[in-house]
């Protein structure tokens, strides 16, 4: 994202806090939901802002929590397009 240059450098401080603002309510709008699951393992999950899909291959996690936490961690780590 490029910078926005003006003249006054108050509005550029008030566009910067705007874009802020909307980058803030944007990331409130995105959730993890788990779409697939084997056992009472999560297999599959998406962000419900971007449709980014999260996959735990089979066989890979033994644990739930372990599954879960890898999703997680994933989900909480990309940006969204």
């Amino acid at each position: 994202m490029s910078k926005i240059t003006s003249s006054r450098p108050h509005e550029e401080k008030k566009v910067q806090k705007l874009i802020e603002k909307i980058k803030i309510k944007r990331e409130a709008r995105r959730t993890l939901r788990i779409l697939k699951w084997i056992g009472t393992t999560p297999s599959t999950a998406v962000c419900t802002n971007c449709a980014k899909e999260f996959r735990i291959q089979p066989g890979t996690m033994t644990l739930a929590t372990e599954a879960q936490q890898r999703l997680e961690s994933e989900f909480k780590t990309h940006t969204c397009r």
